[in-house]
């Protein structure tokens, strides 16, 4: 039996892949499993294997945007990640995130806490997982964060469609698109939540005067078009490595991207595409937001950085979960970055996804690298 980790299975059946991933882990009953599906699965079919495999065991997962070190986007495997007792676990499946409202967190953290038989406190972690929320992801983290005050909360969100099912998340037996996990975990350990990115601040800043935030549309910064400011930006900061021609290909992988301070530090927002004047973001902004140019430094260095300096709050650091923009993955790949990258994933003693946001505290980011760091037993 192992201490907690992580396993992969690349078995085409998920019947079987489940049960070779029982097999290499056997976790002992009360464990904490986390399944991490990949585009040759899917979410119901796995949720249903898992259940009826991994009994007395708090079993949750969702879609992925693809691993954590596989070079390129995209990953077929199912993978399994485990935390064992004395760690406790309770989670919850919310079938329609797109309906969730900020007065909802109290109840359900209210919910979570009863079922591990403890008050609120420190010694408590919450891990979030979105899919495709139309927006509600930032009302989720925001209202979660306030009704669990001075809990950490660390998460991503799942991977898009895929080919197998609509991709989503699950706690037991209970499946969805559209959907969220919410874990409440007492570690009974020492542990460290952690955040980094390779985004350095331009000291260049602008006040969003426009913005539909449901649509997630970003039109006017500082009262000019936000497309027009972006392209200058990008233009004065990157001249002659920028393309002539900005497509929304080019806009999505640019290594300037807007940002935001919060919570005191720097926080990335990524550009999706246009959408004629207006810019498309992966996360919601609000009218009278300062927003910041950000640009990408060394993707590798600062990501070993970032997962070093985490790992140096505990006196004997062991296994992680993390999640992984896959923005990150996308840029090392344009910079010819993707298999060293890949190679520094591979080398953590770690379980994860990379995802399509983000989650940290109250905040939902992109281009970032976020998990938790887990003592040794």
């Amino acid at each position: 039996m192992r201490d907690g980790g992580a396993a992969r299975s690349s078995l085409a059946s998920t019947a079987e892949a489940v049960a070779e991933l029982h097999e290499r882990l056997r976790p002992p009953s009360g464990s904490l499993v986390v399944f991490f599906v990949g585009h040759g699965h899917a979410v119901e079919a796995v949720s249903r294997e898992a259940s009826a495999r991994f009994t007395d065991c708090e079993v949750l997962g969702c879609s992925t945007a693809g691993s954590l070190d596989a070079p390129g986007p995209g990953d077929a495997g199912l993978e399994a990640w485990v935390l064992p007792p004395p760690a406790r676990a309770s989670a919850i499946w919310v079938p329609d995130l797109v309906d969730w409202r900020y007065e909802d967190a109290r109840p359900l953290i209210r919910r979570l806490a009863r079922r591990l038989g403890r008050p609120l406190g420190p010694g408590l972690l919450l891990l979030v997982v979105t899919h495709r929320g139309g927006g509600a992801e930032s009302r989720m983290l925001a209202s979660l964060a306030a009704a669990a005050p001075g809990v950490p909360l660390v998460g991503g969100g799942a991977g898009p469609l895929a080919p197998v099912g609509a991709g989503g998340t699950f706690v037991g037996t209970r499946a969805g698109a559209a959907s969220a996990l919410v874990c409440l975990i007492e570690p009974q350990l020492p542990f460290h939540p952690f955040a980094c990115h390779h985004f350095e601040d331009s000291e260049r800043r602008f006040v969003v005067t426009a913005a539909r935030p449901e649509r997630a549309l970003l039109d006017e910064l500082s009262g000019r078009p936000a497309r027009q400011v972006f392209e200058e930006e990008a233009r004065r900061i990157l001249g002659d490595d920028l393309s002539d021609d900005l497509t929304d290909e080019a806009i999505s992988s640019s290594l300037v991207q807007l940002g935001f301070r919060a919570s005191g530090g720097l926080h990335v927002r990524a550009v999706l595409e246009s959408s004629g004047d207006s810019l498309r973001l992966a996360a919601p902004v609000a009218e009278g937001v300062v927003l910041r140019v950000v640009r990408a430094g060394d993707l590798v260095r600062e990501t070993l950085g970032g997962i070093r300096r985490a790992r140096a709050q505990l006196a004997a650091p062991g296994e992680m979960l993390l999640f992984s923009c896959l923005g990150r993955r996308l840029q090392a790949a344009a910079a010819d970055l993707d298999e060293e990258l890949a190679r520094t994933m591979r080398a953590l003693p770690a379980g994860g996804m990379a995802c399509m946001s983000e989650h940290f505290g109250a905040l939902q980011v992109n281009y970032t690298l976020t998990g938790v760091v887990f003592s040794q037993p």
